[in-house]
């Protein structure tokens, strides 16, 4: 039995490339040996015996951790009794979250209480991010603590243009981030608007 795989590192999103065409027999050819594949090398095989020496496959990394080492299994039988296996190992890593979130309404003044909902961020691994927190001027200093909760409400004090700012953790520790503009009353009064001043010269 001889296996490869391609690539040797990947992602849950990542289709792999199992190839066990390179495995031989003293008295039969390539053509005639079955293989079988072992997604886990558990001693579970997860397909049945065929002729076919190549398969496209995807994995799914364990909740909470960031890489694993993948060991996949291949057997190779001549029909006459005798089998094989060979094994390849190769590794699976953690991919970010993706966020996404909508605000309601899109506009406003500071009467209004705006909604935000982020349930529509995305993990590969485990399905949505665990939590999530949010930064209502985009300033780099969020205005609420890490929560389970996609959504939150607020409202802000003044008018103005603001830029909102959504990050999310998946449980291995990645964070994302997203952004959205609100506008709050005419806009332009939550900060300081500076207007250059343009000198011509009169001949």
């Amino acid at each position: 039995a001889a296996l490869t795989v391609t690539p040797s590192q990947g992602d849950s999103n990542t289709v792999f490339h199992f190839d066990a065409s390179g495995s031989s027999d003293n008295t039969d050819r390539e053509d005639q040996l079955a293989v079988r594949w072992d997604w886990e090398s558990d001693g579970v095989y997860d397909t049945p015996w065929t002729k076919t020496k190549t398969i496209d496959h995807q994995f799914t990394l364990p909740r909470g951790k960031s890489w694993a080492a993948t060991r996949v299994t291949v057997e190779v039988s001549d029909g006459h009794g005798p089998t094989d296996k060979a094994d390849v190992i190769f590794n699976l890593v953690n991919t970010r979250p993706v966020g996404i979130f909508s605000v309601t309404p899109a506009t406003g003044d500071a009467r209004t209480l705006f909604a935000f909902d982020a349930s529509a961020s995305t993990d590969a691994e485990d399905g949505k991010p665990g939590l999530f927190r949010w930064d209502w001027t985009n300033d780099g200093i969020f205005d609420t603590r890490w929560q389970s909760s996609p959504t939150a409400e607020h409202r802000f004090s003044r008018d103005g243009d603001y830029t909102v700012r959504l990050e999310v953790q998946d449980s291995a520790g990645l964070t994302a981030w997203a952004s959205r503009p609100v506008v709050v009353g005419q806009g332009g009064g939550g900060y300081p608007a500076y207007v250059p001043l343009v000198l011509h010269n009169r001949p």
